[in-house]
């Protein structure tokens, strides 16, 4: 708890072997390894917190709410609400 709150890196035992890190600091992180970055996005995006509420509407509203969370996956601001963030890169040669 003490890492979420001041916002430093965490490593080691939670719910599994875990690594947290802030959204902002992701980037500086893989800046460290020879990648070149293709995407960083939220892989749930702001549904993730709502999964339940949402399976619970029509079909058509279902599809409407998808369509916008794809569309703010990788807005930066919407990082933090998705439970798991992706990284794609390229190693350089």
């Amino acid at each position: 708890m003490d890492s979420i709150l001041s916002g430093a890196v965490y490593d080691g035992p939670a719910f599994t072997t875990a690594y947290f890190i802030n959204q902002k600091q992701i980037e500086p992180f893989m800046s460290q390894f020879p990648l070149e970055k293709l995407r960083l996005f939220g892989q749930e995006g702001f549904l993730a917190l709502n999964e339940k509420q949402v399976l619970s509407y029509p079909k058509e509203e279902q599809e409407r709410w998808i369509r916008t969370a794809k569309r703010l996956l990788d807005v930066p601001e919407y990082l933090a609400l998705a439970e798991h963030i992706m990284y794609i890169g390229r190693k350089m040669q």
